[in-house]
């Protein structure tokens, strides 16, 4: 029972059972909708069970992307929908499916594998470490102050329309690092239920956008956004007071300071946190890109905390490194 094998698309039916009743809170909500790139037929390479009697136990996944910084690319194993039947815990399985893991982001040349919970005890037994820097700005500000009327908003559910070409085309030029993403990712993402893009166009053309919501995993949440200063600002203030009297929250990295410290000024309050937890799978590598890169690193050995920093500390990341697009996941 305890030896991991891939799926094939022949499976997600039993393994939709096990992840929605372990992670999900309202029947309704589906993770295998919720992250369609991670359990596409062409990654599912990447996804492991456990079963006992033909039936998955224990599941988890990775799901590999490219993320461009200072004209390098650096490979990022991401471990999504990790769970484990209540009644098979405490028997090991859990730590088998991510070991499993790990070797897999090792196969596929992963530079660093990271994760997302707040068991920080139990994954840095497997040498993970919370550390990088988020931030996030609770939207208590009035709209009226940042809605600019020469610019027009378009709201979008779905991609039965162009919008997501509008979309691709302002994340292209976005000047931070980001994750490269292939237009078929675009679309699915912008498919996901409980999602709302919205585009600001001024004179027709595309300025900015930003995404509120991705299945359950971020109600009220504003977790992607590009474009210019003034025409975010504009979305933040449409999107605010559309869904009034509920408080919306923005995330992103001290990269995007411009446009955060112009929110602040308007009476977002800022909160610093974890990006998330990660692990440098190739030490070797990764140090060989980031100087590439020109990024200056110790002479010595390093650590996750001295590359990705601490929030609310001075350890302060080596590089600004946050995954602008990760919900291509």
């Amino acid at each position: 029972m305890k030896t991991p094998r891939t799926v094939t698309k022949h499976d997600l039916d039993k393994l939709r059972i096990l992840l929605n009743s372990n992670l999900r809170s309202y029947p309704a909500s589906d993770v295998i909708w919720d992250y369609p790139n991670v359990f596409d037929e062409s990654n599912l390479a990447n996804v492991f069970v456990i079963e006992d009697n033909f039936f998955p136990v224990s599941a988890g996944a990775i799901y590999p992307l490219t993320y461009r910084v200072c004209g390098v690319d650096l490979n990022i194993c991401i471990i999504s929908s990790t769970a484990t039947d209540p009644e098979y815990r405490n028997q090991g399985l859990g730590s088998i499916i991510l070991e499993t893991l790990m070797e897999r982001g090792k196969a596929l040349n992963a530079d660093i594998i990271m994760l997302w919970s707040d068991l920080f005890d139990h994954y840095k037994r497997f040498g993970f470490k919370p550390c990088g820097i988020e931030i996030a700005l609770t939207l208590k500000i009035q709209p009226e102050a940042v809605i600019n009327p020469g610019l027009e908003v378009r709201e979008f559910y779905n991609t039965h329309n162009t919008g997501w070409l509008d979309i691709a085309e302002i994340y292209k030029n976005e000047p931070y690092p980001r994750v490269e993403r292939k237009p078929e990712e675009f679309i699915k993402l912008l498919n996901l239920p409980d999602t709302l893009y919205m585009i600001a166009y001024r004179n027709k053309k595309p300025e900015a956008y930003c995404i509120v919501g991705k299945g359950e995993d971020f109600p009220f949440h504003i977790h992607e956004w590009a474009g210019s200063r003034e025409a975010l600002c504009h979305l933040t203030g449409y999107a605010v007071k559309k869904f009034a009297p509920n408080t919306l929250t923005i995330i992103g990295s001290s990269a995007e300071n411009d446009f955060f410290r112009t929110l602040i000024g308007y009476g977002a309050k800022a909160q610093e946190r974890y990006l998330g937890l990660i692990k440098i799978l190739n030490h070797e590598g990764f140090a060989s890109k980031l100087r590439e890169a020109g990024i200056n690193l110790p002479d010595s050995g390093f650590s996750e905390e001295d590359i990705f920093g601490l929030p609310n500390s001075e350890h302060k990341p080596t590089f600004e490194f946050y995954l602008r697009g990760l919900d291509s996941v």
